[in-house]
């Protein structure tokens, strides 16, 4: 039986399949959107990977 597959690991795969690499931007990008609770903005990504 396969073991179901993470959020993570499922926009990971979705990325590499669509010809993109995971840099360390994205991936810390990937991490300030699955961490939040609420709709951010481009604007407060940006705030959070720049810090």
């Amino acid at each position: 039986m396969e073991r179901a597959m993470s959020c993570e690991q499922a926009t990971a795969q979705a990325l590499r399949e669509s010809g993109h690499r995971l840099t360390p931007q994205r991936l810390m990008i990937l991490s300030v959107i699955r961490h939040s609770e609420l709709h951010v903005t481009a604007s407060e990504i940006y705030g959070e990977v720049k810090t």
